[in-house]
């Protein structure tokens, strides 16, 4: 299932859209008519990039709204944000945080260790990497937050 279609059947609390590239929906005017969203004009999110971060209704929208009132917006602050509102695993996103402020950093042996340690998960629309030793707690993670139906 593509991530925004989980977005659209209610899987997923927040759905991120960075238009002008080869992932980019077909369903954007649809996604800003109907669901409440931030883009790059409210929050500098993706590095000045354009970008619409999709929210399921206004209490996720609101969610989000007091969290990033809380960070000050280090990029370790954002990816953690991002990936929680978006609704990855939390060992997903502490080992996506730690890798990437290894790499920013410049701990180039430390970010190549961990990136060997990489799997990729896909279920249900969510898309993400793992450490390979947390792959079934993950898993397990994912089965009880999205149950398919």
């Amino acid at each position: 299932m593509r991530t925004v279609d989980s977005f659209l059947k209610g899987y997923k609390p927040a759905f991120l859209e960075i238009p002008h590239t080869k992932f980019t929906t077909e369903k954007l005017d649809l996604l800003l008519s109907k669901y409440p969203y931030v883009d790059e004009k409210a929050y500098d999110l993706l590095n000045g990039n354009v970008f619409y971060l999709f929210f399921q209704n206004q209490s996720v929208y609101a969610q989000f709204q007091t969290e990033i009132e809380r960070i000050s917006f280090t990029k370790g602050e954002i990816d953690r944000l991002l990936g929680d509102i978006l609704g990855f695993p939390p060992k997903a996103i502490d080992f996506y945080v730690r890798m990437m402020t290894e790499k920013r950093n410049g701990n180039i042996d430390a970010f190549q260790r961990m990136k060997n340690r990489k799997i990729g998960m896909i279920y249900c629309g969510c898309s993400f990497g793992s450490n390979v030793n947390d792959f079934v707690e993950n898993a397990l993670w994912l089965l009880d937050k999205y149950p398919f139906e």
